[in-house]
């Protein structure tokens, strides 16, 4: 499963202007999201946002890429991500999120590759996520790759598609209460 939206992939090369403003980006995101901004990681995403997370299944090589094609862990939008945030903070009905999940998330090997848009990048990077619930002393991990569209607007860099690719087939954190 790939975001490419391009003929032909032109990198962007690291020390790149638009290379350190993504990286930055998304460290940035990564705090907001660890430290509980939810509302302030809602004005990163554009409103026509596509968020996603396809279910992987384990297949031969030859039998596809090993994502399922209609089964997701998550398929969201803008809209049902400000109902979730407002879920979570605004009301006492976030129960698998109270208390609040200990996260600490880990951006790594950004590559970012230019689109048939000049206010476009795809950024293809690796995320760990080191979560913690309740008093308990071993961590969930969750480790994944993520496939972000990225838009330059008069407000800044903004999400406006991610695909979360998850190392698992069956889960082994609890749930997905937590934004990745």
């Amino acid at each position: 499963m790939t975001t490419t939206a391009t003929t032909a992939t032109v990198r962007v090369p690291v020390g790149d202007p638009v290379h350190n403003e993504l990286t930055q980006f998304l460290y940035e995101e990564a705090a907001l999201l660890d430290q509980g901004r939810f509302h302030e990681w809602l004005e990163l995403l554009t409103e026509d946002l596509d968020y996603r997370a396809p279910v992987r299944q384990t297949l031969q090589r030859a039998d596809g890429a090993g994502f399922s094609g209609g089964n997701y862990h998550f398929f969201e939008d803008r809209a049902s991500l400000t109902g979730r945030v407002y879920r979570l903070i605004g009301t006492s009905s976030a129960w698998a999120e109270d208390p609040p999940s200990r996260c600490r998330r880990m951006v790594t090997n950004l590559l970012v590759n230019r689109t048939d848009s000049a206010d476009e990048f795809e950024c293809d990077h690796n995320l760990l996520v080191v979560r913690h619930r309740f008093n308990d002393s071993a961590p969930d991990l969750i480790a994944a790759e993520r496939q972000d569209l990225m838009r330059r607007t008069e407000q800044g860099w903004r999400l406006a598609r991610r695909t979360v690719l998850l190392n698992e087939t069956l889960l082994s954190t609890p749930n997905l209460a937590i934004f990745l």
